[in-house]
């Protein structure tokens, strides 16, 4: 099926490790193996220069905001009361989830505290960002901040990566709010199986 040409408003970047190349695979081409060649921006020193794309201010908040929601998940909700206070204004009231693992769900808080009590019943649990690639449309109002994680811990000696798509679209008054979220789970390893692992 043919794409559509994108327009000239629709930005996408990439943030990688500092030990990717410009040719490493992201989750999109993973996604998308037929799609277009897009330009990525890397949070990161590069070695090889690349073309880039400059995030606009509101959808790099985005990706900021989307980062900080997956990234908290290593200190285990210190304050889970401050977290939600901080998302709590970002979210859709017709905000929903389709989380591998987890019951289908519209109620954030639910979910929230769902995923607080598995993490605390799973000490070892923790999930970091291995790459991130952002697709927006601002003149369309939408943006997904697509995220490939790894998570340990859960089950104990277990390491997996995991696709996470947060969805966000721009409201009539202007502002973006995060309506949709989801994963792909994919095959876990037991530690020791793992090339590297520790």
């Amino acid at each position: 099926m043919q794409r559509k040409p994108r327009s000239s408003s629709e930005t996408t970047t990439s943030s990688t490790s500092s030990t990717s190349s410009a040719t490493s695979t992201t989750s999109w081409d993973l996604l998308m193996p037929t799609s277009p060649p897009l330009t990525r921006t890397h949070s990161c020193p590069n070695p090889t220069p690349t073309p880039q794309a400059p995030l606009s201010p509101a959808i790099a908040n985005l990706e900021q905001i989307s980062r900080y929601c997956v990234t908290v998940t290593n200190a285990h909700f210190p304050s889970p009361t401050s977290l939600l206070a901080y998302i709590t204004p970002h979210i859709s009231p017709s905000w929903a989830a389709d989380f591998d693992g987890f019951p289908a769900e519209t109620s954030f808080p639910r979910h929230f505290y769902l995923h607080l009590h598995i993490m605390r019943s799973n000490p070892e649990y923790s999930a970091s960002v291995l790459n991130v690639t952002t697709i927006a449309d601002e003149a369309e109002g939408w943006a997904d901040v697509m995220m490939l994680l790894e998570v340990k811990g859960r089950p104990r000696g277990t390491r997996r990566q995991t696709l996470v798509v947060l969805r966000w679209k721009r409201g009539w008054e202007g502002q973006w709010k995060w309506v949709h979220l989801s994963s792909m789970r994919g095959i876990g390893s037991i530690f020791g199986e793992v090339a590297g692992a520790e």
